[in-house]
């Protein structure tokens, strides 16, 4: 019998070699949230409203622990059917319409949903990783960013890199200015996109750019590989070809 075409994942998570699924998990839930959240904000930013935008970032830590129990909630119904079952913006994206942007969520939302039912999650807290975990993560990354004794390390660094030209002091507050505003507006963005998300459907369909978030993924995966304590060059080589022989299935 002739074979039938290569699939690609994600049609395949769930039938994936279990020794593959190992390696790309992990990777493949929180990358499946990041792609979620960007294409939200984008589609927050493309509505042009005030009403969806949060005005300061007071209440911060009440709306993370607000979010994480919704998360939780809905995340609830995925663990049922699992026990009864027994079981950053590109310019690709920026072209995409508003309608193409919410399909491509209910894609990736249907890619996490895959990852829950085998069981995968964070492995600080034993839970699947969510939206409202990396926007979280974002956040925390633009406040080091912006953070006073960050900016005031780099901005001795450039006064001593250009002579004394850019003094340390004038470098440092027209960071701080940025970092601030940078800070704000993903916040601003961020809140109501993290809601937003979990409004769309599921969609049980391949993302539009696949081939090259795979290859994301895979690069992802292999860097968490390579952090292993005690892995060694092959070590990383065979888990890679392991990963790399997942990204498709053939059926006879």
């Amino acid at each position: 019998m002739a074979k039938k075409a290569k699939q690609p994942v994600p049609s395949s998570i769930l039938s994936m070699d279990a020794e593959a699924y190992r390696e790309i998990g992990e990777t493949l839930q929180q990358h499946a949230c990041f792609r979620m959240l960007s294409l939200g904000m984008s589609c927050i930013r493309s509505e042009e409203t005030e009403s969806a935008i949060v005005a300061t970032i007071d209440g911060y830590n009440d709306f993370m622990a607000d979010e994480e129990e919704a998360d939780a909630a809905a995340d609830a119904f995925y663990t049922m059917g699992v026990a009864e079952l027994d079981a950053t913006d590109t310019k690709a994206q920026q072209a995409l319409s508003r309608d193409d942007k919410e399909r491509e969520i209910g894609r990736w939302k249907y890619i996490r949903r895959c990852t829950i039912e085998r069981g995968t999650v964070h492995w600080t807290n034993e839970k699947p990783y969510t939206v409202t975990a990396a926007f979280g993560f974002r956040m925390e990354k633009s406040a080091e960013a912006a953070s006073e004794a960050y900016l005031r390390t780099q901005s001795i660094e450039v006064e001593k890199r250009t002579g004394g030209r850019v003094g340390a002091e004038q470098w440092f507050h027209i960071k701080m200015r940025e970092g601030t505003r940078d800070l704000l507006s993903l916040d601003k963005i961020g809140r109501p996109a993290v809601a937003f998300v979990r409004t769309m459907d599921e969609r049980d369909e391949m993302p539009m750019d696949w081939d090259d978030q795979w290859e994301l993924i895979v690069r992802k995966a292999a860097k968490r590989m390579a952090s292993r304590p005690g892995a060694s060059i092959d070590d990383l080589v065979n888990s890679l070809v392991i990963v790399d022989n997942a990204g498709v299935v053939t059926d006879s």
